[in-house]
C-alpha cells in the first residue's frame, strides 16, 4: 500500500520524542471523531492514534486501518524521518546522493535517503533497499537500535535469547539489535519460547513499539 500523506510541518519542541508525542497529544480529539472503521479490530488504540496523529502511517481511503497489514521497509524509514524532524516533508531530501539503486521513483526516496545518509539504514549488498518489501522483526529492531545510537539512547543492554528456541533464525547481523530490543522490551516473544525474528511487524504492532520507544527515550 502506498502510504499518501500531505506535505506538512509540525512546529518543533524539545529534541526528545516523548517531548515530540505529548505535543500532539492534543491533537488526538481531532482523530476522534474519525474513527477508523474496522477500530474494533484494533487492540493498542492509544499507539495506533499516536503514530496516524504523527503522519507515521495513515488508514486506508476506505477509512479502514487495517491493524494486522504489513508494514514495508519504506514505511519504517518515514516513521524514522518524522520522529527525527517532526514533519513528513521529505522534499530537502529527496534530491540526496544515494547508493540503493531501487528508489529514485519510490514516494518514500526523501525518507530514505535521510534515514541512508544518518547511517540507520545500509540496504541490501546488491545496492537495493527493497522500499516496498514487508519489514521483518529482526529489521524493524536493527533500525530502532541504529536510531537509538543516533539519538545518543543507551544501547548497552542485552537479554539472554537462550530461552527462544528459534534464536539461530536471527541473522548475524541482528543479534546485538535483537538482544537489545528484548532487553529493553521493545520487543518481546511472539511466544514464551519463539521470537520469529523472520516475521513480518503488522501496523498494530509497529504502532506499540513506538509508543515502546519514546518511553524508552525518556529516560535516555
Amino acid at each position: 500500500m502506498r502510504d499518501i500523506a500531505k506535505k506538512s510541518t509540525y512546529p518543533r519542541h524539545q529534541k526528545k520524542v516523548l517531548a515530540l508525542v505529548l505535543a500532539f497529544a492534543c491533537a488526538f480529539t481531532m482523530f476522534a471523531g474519525a474513527a477508523f472503521t474496522d477500530e474494533a479490530d484494533i487492540q493498542a488504540k492509544d499507539a495506533v492514534n499516536m503514530l496516524t496523529a504523527l503522519g507515521v502511517i495513515e488508514g486506508d481511503p476506505d477509512g479502514s486501518f487495517r491493524p494486522d497489514a504489513t508494514v514495508t521497509r519504506a514505511e519504517m524509514a518515514k516513521m524514522i524521518f518524522v520522529v527525527r524532524n517532526n514533519t513528513i516533508d521529505d522534499s530537502a531530501y529527496e534530491n540526496n546522493s544515494s547508493k540503493m539503486t531501487d528508489i529514485s521513483t519510490h514516494w518514500a526516496k526523501g525518507y530514505i535517503k535521510f534515514c541512508e545518509s544518518q547511517g540507520i539504514i545500509a540496504g541490501y549488498g546488491d545496492n537495493t533497499f527493497r522500499p516496498d518489501t514487508a519489514l521483518t522483526r529482526e529489521q524493524a529492531a536493527v533500525l530502532l537500535y541504529r536510531f537509538a545510537a543516533f539519538r545518543g539512547m543507551d544501547t548497552i543492554a542485552r537479554a539472554d535469547l537462550s530461552v527462544y528456541t528459534d534464536k539461530a533464525q536471527i541473522s548475524a547481523y541482528a543479534q546485538e539489535a535483537m538482544q537489545w530490543a528484548v532487553a529493553t522490551g521493545l520487543l518481546s516473544g511472539r511466544t514464551a519460547t519463539t521470537l520469529v525474528p523472520q516475521g513480518s511487524t503488522s501496523r498494530a504492532e509497529l504502532a506499540a513499539i513506538l509508543t515502546r520507544f519514546t518511553a524508552l527515550d525518556q529516560t535516555a
